[in-house]
């Protein structure tokens, strides 16, 4: 259910400011404006979906 790629670790995401959502087709980018995009998203659910993950993601790893 996690955001990050099962290949790189959380120091190589952040710098690449790139989130691959598991199990799906999503993608969510950072920029350092604060603004996010969820590229692949084919609705608001969709986005929804890419947002929470992120965010339990960033929690799990005390980043937010």
């Amino acid at each position: 259910m996690g955001v990050l790629s099962p290949n790189r670790d959380l120091a190589e995401d952040v710098g690449s400011n790139r989130y691959r959502v598991r199990g799906s087709r999503l993608t969510v980018l950072l920029f350092t404006t604060g603004k996010i995009v969820v590229a692949g998203a084919r609705n608001e659910e969709d986005i929804r979906f890419a947002v929470k993950n992120l965010l339990e993601e960033l929690e799990k790893h005390e980043i937010m």
